[in-house]
């Protein structure tokens, strides 16, 4: 990550927008940032991450009293870039704030834009600006501040810290907690959830129930068995199927020819009805044949009867229609005379008429543009009426304001303060607004003095609390370790019991060995005959002695014992085992006790119980015993001891880290309180010097009283003001008022005018009107003229309807008459071709009828039927001859058969019971092979599911060892600490290429077994050297070293490594020559990915930087800090 450009405002102390340009700050490598104590050097760092994040991390509830209190609005913007070359992308995040009703603070806008080509919005809410600024940068803001801000006097102290502080702070820079009691959480997890499978696993199988290998071959056996009687009784199933099959089409057989007996019978019954039925057919298909001749007949006379018919009654319409014909000739004549006497008369009547209406309606214009005019004078009246009021007003108020401009004019010159008395006053103002800031400022100062005292006194009180329980723990380890004094010399003193006890056992089987050999001669020489030469020395002179009975009883007695002593033996070497164990052991917790020169009186050990009788002794082996008892309650006495003082060693541990904390805390607030002092006695000396400053300059005005002077000022002042808007505003007024007079006199004039032309023209058409009604009265004779006009017009149009109404009639009746006439000439014409027709039909029957077997037309009529009904009579003929020949070739068929062999429904039965039996037996054997299949296939299931189990435990079983090792080995804090321990190995060594870097080579940092710093001298063959023995400036460099590489650790976390980070103070203490090294230092830290930033107030390192920042502080009451740019 590399900055770009940082912008803010509203921001802590700085007001109006200030614009940090990093392009060019960091194009020299190193840079500084300077200002006096509380200028804003730190709001830059502030800025940075409220507009990552939303939030400073210093502030209370990360954003409570950022917000300027002058201002209403915050705003930060920061540009930066990630990635190289053609993968680097540039963004730019955007927040704004506002203050809230409450006085609290909400974040009105966010934005994060990728600015690489076109601008692109990636997230607008505050919630997602922040999500993807971490995704970005792949660092929460505690990973970013850490990695950024590299605070010096931290890493100081980091360097000089003992082992298990320095531990503590690794984990906390880092977050190894994950290592600690969350991965025992997770394992112990696991470990009770591997546990509850590996127990359901063994519940399951042993619900299992039959899974054996025996168990599966006696279901197969019986599988084998079932199958071969299955295969026995298919073919007894098969046989007596067969059989019943058989039988039954033999008893089946029988059945149909009886029923064909039957079917012959009813056949034989019904050959009378077949014989009618075919001599039927014969007569029906003559009478079919005949029947055409005598339905032409029919139809021919029907035909003539109709047109006789027709005729008679078109003759009886041709008269009727003659007649009516004449009388609508006579009415047409009348009503056309009517009309050619009338209508001429009538319709010059309504042209005359017409014009009449044109004219009423020319006067009923006339009459609304008079009425109209009339309306119009009537309003202009009133119109001049009230402008002539208007303008008597205007003209009043006029004069009423130019007399009150008069007399505002003279006020103002009376009450306006000079222009000498203002500044005065102005300065005298702000010099008041600077005292009384410094008044505030001072009681501030005075209740933060208050506070730091009580928190003072309540860290010395922290102090003395700590040191009291220190004390307390201290007595009870001085105790604990006289104890473990005492039980070490008393171990030391049994172990030179168990030296007395070994050396009277090696005695004594130095003894038995000797009487063993002594025995072993006799006997050799007892064996060996005079003169026979010995297999061990070869003499053959062999002396006897014999052996006294006491010593040869004796012998005889301890050889008996030898085995004792073995089993005595091995019971001291453990004996011996365990003293060294248990010395080891209160060796070792004696050397973690926090002092070791306390002398132990040796003399009140209790060794009267540890006298033992000799080995040789009858009271040893009850005595021994007793011994070994008490030893056994004596090590679990140890055992108590040694775990009682380890808790308070730990007790210790923690209640020294509590000191270092508390008396850190009560230096810290020590200090706070000797600067709060120091900043009040500074703040006091310039209320002091602005005060005698004011005397000599306002001398008139007491500064007790400048409050009550302003305010008589402020009030002549705001009175003077707003005379003078009052006069200001008063010209306008009257300006308007004479334009306003001025346009009412215009308007005035202009009413008259118009009044006069409207009265003449509503003259000139009053007098039109009476001439063009006395026209119109003269035609109409005082008549309406509508309803004169519609009468007339009905009676025109009643004559010119009658005549065509009339004549209508009469063409219709002529009409009718010639449509008569042509139906009588067509009826007669159709009676004659009728009368043909049935004289033909006559003809054509007679002719037919001699050759047939009936006699006339109603015996034809009889015997005719249907194609329908005769195609159904031979039907049903055909069907009863087919029928009897098919059923007497299957009786023949039948009798064929059956070949004389007839079975009752007795020997069916039987039959069918027997194939039944056989079929249900069969049923039953695969019933039983199916429930045995099922039962194999379910053992075989099993099988399989026990081995699947098998494994399944053996690998959960497995799994469990390895969790309970691994929970073992993580109990505690024993494996967080190797972590740490591994990242401080991990730290130094970066922190040894840097430091090389820095010193050319001469120093490295390496960790001694202890965990502690230890400085490796290169340029003295190697020699180590503990890293108090530096020198302030060695100091500083290996510290700054440290820094960079804990930040670098931290940066590892992130995607993007960051291309910039910041010191933060811890040059004040330095001298010139040793600040002359520290900067020659951070110029060799510079590379073209790398810029270091300082922010300090030393003047001696603001001159040494080429490229610097300049912070100015912000004014009382006046505008905020300022940034300024500036290059050597």
């Amino acid at each position: 990550m590399r900055p770009i450009e940082l912008t803010l405002q509203g921001l802590h102390s700085f007001r109006d927008k200030q614009t940090v340009d990093f392009s060019s700050l960091c194009e020299g490598g190193v840079f500084g940032i300077f200002g006096p104590t509380g200028s804003g050097k730190s709001s830059i760092l502030d800025a940075m991450t409220l507009s990552l994040y939303g939030k400073v991390e210093r502030a209370p509830g990360n954003t409570q009293g950022i917000l300027n209190h002058a201002e209403e609005q915050l705003a930060v913007s920061f540009t930066f870039s990630l990635g190289k070359g053609k993968r680097e992308n540039t963004y730019k995040v955007e927040r704004t704030f506002k203050r809230t009703k409450e006085n609290g603070l909400r974040q009105a806008t966010a934005r994060l834009i990728n600015v690489t080509e076109n601008s692109a919005v990636i997230a607008d809410k505050a919630g997602d600006v922040t999500k993807e600024a971490e995704s970005l940068l792949g660092l929460s803001i505690d990973d970013f501040t850490r990695a950024v801000v590299l605070p010096q006097g931290k890493f100081s102290e980091f360097l000089s810290l003992k082992g298990t502080e320095r531990r503590k702070m690794l984990q906390r820079l880092f977050h190894l907690e994950k290592y600690g009691d969350e991965l025992n959480q997770k394992l112990r997890h696991r470990l009770v959830s591997a546990r509850h499978e590996k127990e359901l696993i063994e519940k399951e199988q042993a619900g299992l129930g039959e899974a054996s290998m025996q168990s599966l071959k006696k279901a197969e056996s019986h599988v084998a068995q079932l199958q071969k009687q299955i295969e026995k009784q298919e073919k007894e199933v098969e046989v007596t199927q067969k059989d019943y099959e058989k039988g039954k089409q033999k008893r089946e057989w029988h059945k149909q020819l009886q029923l064909l007996e039957r079917e012959l019978a009813n056949l034989e019954k019904q050959a009378p009805e077949i014989a009618e039925k075919k001599e039927n057919i014969k007569l029906a298909k003559e009478a079919n044949i005949l029947f055409p001749y005598i339905q032409e007949v029919s139809e021919s006379e029907e035909q003539l009867n109709h047109w006789q018919k027709k005729e008679t009654i078109a003759q009886e319409q041709l008269k009727s229609v003659k007649q009516e014909a004449e009388a609508s000739k006579q009415t047409y004549d009348k009503a056309f005379k009517e009309q050619e006497e009338h209508e001429v008369p009538i319709k010059l009547l309504l042209e005359n008429f017409r014009q009449m209406e044109g004219k009423q309606k020319d006067l009923q214009y006339r009459q609304k543009e008079a009425n109209e005019k009339s309306y119009k004078c009537d309003e202009l009246s009133k119109d001049i009426e009230k402008l002539s009021e208007s303008h008597k007003q205007v003209m009043k108020n006029k004069q009423k304001y130019e007399e009150v401009q008069a007399n505002l004019k003279s006020h103002l010159a009376e009450t306006e303060p000079a222009t000498e008395e203002k500044n005065q006053m102005k300065e005298a103002a702000d010099k008041r607004y600077k005292l009384k800031f410094l008044e505030d400022q001072i009681e501030e100062t005075k209740e933060r003095l208050e506070k730091a005292s009580k928190d003072y006194g309540k860290a010395e009180a922290a102090v003395d609390s700590v040191n009291k329980s220190k004390m307390s723990l201290s007595d009870k380890l001085k105790e604990r370790f006289r104890q473990i004094s005492l039980w070490y010399n008393f171990v030391e003193d049994k172990k030179t019991l168990l030296d007395t006890l070994k050396a009277g056992l090696t005695e004594i089987q130095e003894r038995e060995k000797q009487n063993y050999f002594n025995s072993a001669v006799n006997e050799l020489r007892r064996s060996l005959n005079k003169g026979e030469a010995c297999p061990v020395c070869g003499s053959r002179d062999h002396h006897s002695s014999v052996e006294p009975a006491h010593m040869q009883a004796a012998a005889a007695s301890e050889i008996q014992e030898a085995d004792n002593y073995e089993a005595l033996e091995e019971e001291i070497r453990m004996a011996e085992r365990q003293f060294e164990e248990s010395v080891w052991r209160l060796d070792q917790t004696a050397k973690q006790a926090p002092f070791a020169d306390l002398s132990p009186d040796r003399h009140e050990t209790d060794e009267s119980q540890d006298v033992l009788p000799p080995l040789e002794d009858s009271r040893f082996p009850n005595a021994w015993n007793e011994w070994k008892t008490r030893w056994e309650s004596q090590r679990k006495s140890i055992d108590h001891l040694i775990s009682r003082f380890n808790s308070e060693i730990k007790e210790w541990t923690k209640i020294n880290e509590e000191t270092s904390g508390e008396n850190l805390l009560l230096q810290q607030a020590k200090q706070r309180y000797s600067d709060l002092e120091k900043e009040l006695e500074d703040k006091r000396a310039s209320y002091k010097q602005e005060l005698a400053n004011w005397q000599k300059q306002f001398p008139q005005i007491p500064y007790k009283e400048v409050e009550q002077i302003l305010e008589k000022f402020h009030k002549r002042e705001e009175e003077s003001e707003a005379t003078r808007s009052r006069l200001e505003n008063s010209v306008p007024v009257i300006d308007e008022c004479r334009a306003k007079a001025e346009k009412v006199n215009d308007q005035l004039q202009s009413c008259k005018v118009e009044y006069s032309k409207y009265e003449s023209e509503y003259n000139e058409q009053i007098k039109r009107i009476e001439e063009i009604r006395r026209e119109i009265e003269t035609v109409t004779k005082g008549e309406e003229l509508n309803p004169l006009i519609q009468r007339y017009e009905q009676k025109l149009n009643n004559l010119i309807a009658n005549t065509s109404n009339t004549k209508e009639h009469l063409e219709k009746a002529e009409n009718d008459f010639r449509n008569a006439e042509t139906a009588l000439n067509e009826c007669r014409h159709a009676i004659k071709e009728a009368e043909e027709r049935h004289a033909r039909a006559l003809a054509r029957w007679r002719e037919q009828k001699k050759d047939s077997s009936f006699t006339d037309i109603e015996e034809v009529q009889h015997y005719r039927q249907q194609p329908e009904k005769l195609e159904q009579w031979e039907q049903d003929i055909s069907g009863h001859e087919d029928k009897f020949k098919e059923i007497s070739m299957k009786y023949k068929e039948l009798q064929t058969n059956l070949n004389d062999v007839y079975l009752t429904e007795e020997d069916l039965t039987v039959l069918e019971q027997r194939f039944k039996e056989a079929k249900v037996e069969m049923e039953q054997l695969r019933t039983s092979l199916g429930a045995a299949e099922h039962q194999l296939e379910d053992i075989k299931q099993k099988m399989e599911r026990y081995e699947s189990l098998e494994t399944k435990r053996k690998e959960y079983e497995h799994m469990l060892d390895q969790l309970t090792k691994l929970d073992k080995v993580f109990r505690g804090k024993e494996f967080v600490d190797f972590i740490a321990e591994e990242q401080l190995v991990q730290v130094s060594r970066l922190a040894s290429e840097r430091l090389r870097v820095l010193t050319r080579g001469r120093y490295a940092i390496e960790v001694d077994s202890g965990g502690g710093f230890i400085m490796r001298d290169d340029a003295n063959g190697g020699v180590k050297r503990p890293v108090s023995t530096l020198s302030g400036g060695e100091t500083f460099l290996t510290s700054l070293a440290l820094a960079l590489s804990l930040s670098a650790s931290i940066q590892l976390k992130g995607e993007h490594s960051l291309e910039f980070f910041f010191l933060d103070e811890g040059f004040g203490t330095l001298d010139p020559e040793l600040l002359e090294t520290v900067v020659s230092a951070l110029e060799q830290l510079h590379t073209d990915h790398l810029a270091v930033g300082v922010i300090s107030h030393v003047p001696e390192l603001k001159e040494r930087l080429p490229r610097k920042l300049l912070v100015t502080p912000a004014e009382p009451g006046g505008k905020g800090s300022t940034i300024k740019l500036e290059n050597l």
